[in-house]
């Protein structure tokens, strides 16, 4: 046990020699107080948001805190499925296709009258073998087999395999003087040759044989064009107005028991109430977001104020401050003053900037207390649900207004002038942010107005 006892004697003097160390008290005050902040406004983000996946049963009735305006993603994308169903495919003219199909013909033939040129025994076999060479997917129904049509060519005369030629040539002209599309050779390419082979009055194995060797040559001469296709189709989909509709503050998005739909988690996602990405995220988002506040007050004071940045009871009295408003307005923002959403939204006009502002004024110096007013209401920004903006705005004016009263306060009498002056500057910016946002009921202005006085 003594052993023990001055083991633990050892490592409290060991603390106690570190904590002596004021750039030790200090990192480790930066630490907590950090530390403390982050947490809290983590807090805000953690029980307000759910996760929920479609086809989900819901567990409650999950209601928009806020008035909003939100997009219909349902309706918004099968008004882009009709622009993009109406956008025409691209082609761009190929002027080479018709010189080459009638070089190729040419080449063809010119093959079979080197193998009816021939002596040989298997002559038949060779020419079937060129007719199948030609046979493709898009070859319509011969009349004939291979081996028929074969012993025709094998038999007919020279000037026969010339017209046949010639018929091709003059067949492939006609059809491609015309517009012609991959899709479209299939079918009225198709059957526009046909027509036009039977037509010639040849005998009717060489009808077939110019079908055969049409429908091989003949190509597209409109090229698809992909990248003015999807160019095209682009612009239809963003021309296409989003569909919006308004949610009302208090409207159930979701009942419970009902399954959920990919609209309703559409709409939660708008209105920030269904979480897209998990809690580290947001967690990495408000440790940055404090870093960086912090970041910035420690570099003003550096710059412009190095006697409060050096004394290390005068940042930790800054740093409380600080926290202390922090957690104020977190509990402030908890309390329910009634049962609709947008009424319990407005307890965010009652965070206590002002009174902040002032008590940095009194303590340290007007400049220090604007720069931190405005990191005060950067804070009860995150910390409030619904017109964020607006909370933000009537904190800034609250507390600069604060600031600029404090700095004339000689007795009681004018600390309580400053309070009517505070009063009247918000109840004056919760008005004028109502007036731009709209469609707020005047009892719910007023209310906001009241607990703007009262703050």
């Amino acid at each position: 046990m003594m052993r023990l006892s001055k083991q633990f004697r050892y490592y409290i003097d060991q603390l106690k020699q570190i904590l002596r160390n004021a750039d030790v008290r200090k990192t480790i005050s930066v630490v907590v107080l950090f530390t403390i902040l982050v947490m809290i406004l983590f807090s805000n983000f953690t029980p307000k948001q759910v996760m929920l996946r479609t086809d989900e049963v819901a567990k409650r009735n999950i209601v928009s805190p806020v008035n909003a305006v939100v997009v219909d993603e349902q309706k918004t994308q099968e008004l882009q499925k009709q622009a993009v169903a109406r956008v025409q495919k691209a082609y761009q003219e190929d002027k080479d296709a018709l010189p080459v199909a009638r070089t190729e013909i040419s080449d063809y033939y010119a093959k079979l009258r080197q193998i009816l040129a021939r002596d040989e025994a298997d002559k038949v076999k060779q020419v079937k073998n060129l007719l199948e060479e030609a046979n493709t997917d898009y070859t319509p129904a011969l009349k004939y087999d291979f081996d028929s049509l074969a012993r025709y060519l094998v038999n007919a005369e020279a000037s026969d395999i010339d017209n046949m030629e010639q018929a091709n040539l003059t067949i492939i002209s006609v059809l491609m003087s015309q517009p012609i599309t991959k899709e479209a050779i299939a079918t009225t390419v198709s059957s526009e040759l046909v027509v036009q082979a039977d037509n010639l009055n040849y005998a009717p194995e060489a009808e077939e044989i110019i079908k055969l060797v049409g429908m091989r040559f003949i190509r597209p001469n409109l090229i698809y064009n992909e990248e003015a296709t999807q160019k095209a189709i682009q612009e239809a989909k963003e021309s296409v107005q989003p569909v919006q509709k308004t949610i009302k503050a208090g409207e159930i998005i979701v009942r419970e028991g009902d399954r959920v739909t990919e609209e309703q988690i559409s709409i939660l996602e708008q209105l920030g109430i269904q979480r897209s990405k998990s809690y580290p995220l947001t967690l990495l988002g408000v440790f940055l977001f404090v870093l960086i506040s912090y970041f910035l007050v420690m570099e003003y004071l550096r710059r412009y104020y190095q006697d409060i940045y050096e004394n290390e009871k005068q940042m930790l009295l800054l740093g409380l401050v600080m926290v202390m408003l922090v957690v104020i307005t977190r509990v402030l923002t908890i309390i329910q003053i009634g049962d609709r959403p947008e009424i319990n939204a407005l307890t965010g006009y009652l965070a206590p900037v002002a009174a902040g502002s002032m008590l940095i004024a009194i303590l340290f110096d007007s400049g220090v207390a604007y720069f931190m007013t405005m990191m005060m209401a950067l804070y009860v920004g995150l910390l409030t649900s619904g017109s964020q903006l607006s909370f933000v705005i009537v904190a800034l004016v609250g507390g600069l207004v604060g600031v600029y009263r404090v700095s004339e306060v000689s007795q009681t009498a004018d600390l309580a002038r400053s309070g009517l002056y505070i009063a009247g500057a918000n109840m004056l910016a919760i008005f004028s942010m109502s007036m731009i946002v709209g469609n707020i009921p005047w009892n719910t202005i007023l209310l906001g107005m009241l607990l703007g006085a009262i703050n």
